[in-house]
């Protein structure tokens, strides 16, 4: 019945099984990181990222980024699909970041310790995909 009435529709059953089991094991690593008292940890599921840029580039980008994460920051998205560009929002006292509007198919995450609280309290229990309950 959980899965009929939460978000079989449209899936088929292993399709959906699959999709909660993704979600579960994401949120047991989140905990995980929770309970380890982790300030900010990285989660990845569903293929992963395929970064844009050497490692080094990459390395420098995500370090100028962390840099200027705002204290009141829950997370940063690596890597996400789905977004419109001219949605995003920028700001001059974080050049490394972009604001989302809508950020669907995040597979990608640094998580703050406040983020992956927060994380845990919406997304349990599992009622749909991982980047939809986000």
């Amino acid at each position: 019945a959980f899965l009929k009435d939460s978000f079989l529709l449209g899936f088929d059953m292993a399709d959906a099984i699959a999709m909660a089991r993704g979600a579960v094991e994401v949120l047991s690593a989140v905990r995980r990181g929770v309970e380890a008292q982790y300030d900010m940890f990285v989660v990845a599921w569903d293929g992963g990222w395929i970064p844009a840029g050497s490692a080094e580039e990459v390395n420098r980008r995500v370090a100028a980024a962390v840099a200027e994460l705002p204290a009141s920051a829950d997370a940063l998205f690596l890597g996400f699909k789905g977004e419109t560009c001219s949605h995003l929002k920028y700001s001059s006292l974080h050049p490394s970041i972009a604001k989302a509007a809508k950020p669907s198919q995040a597979t990608v995450m640094l998580l703050t310790a406040k983020g992956a609280r927060h994380l845990l309290r919406v997304c349990w229990p599992v009622h749909h995909r991982l980047e939809v309950m986000i």
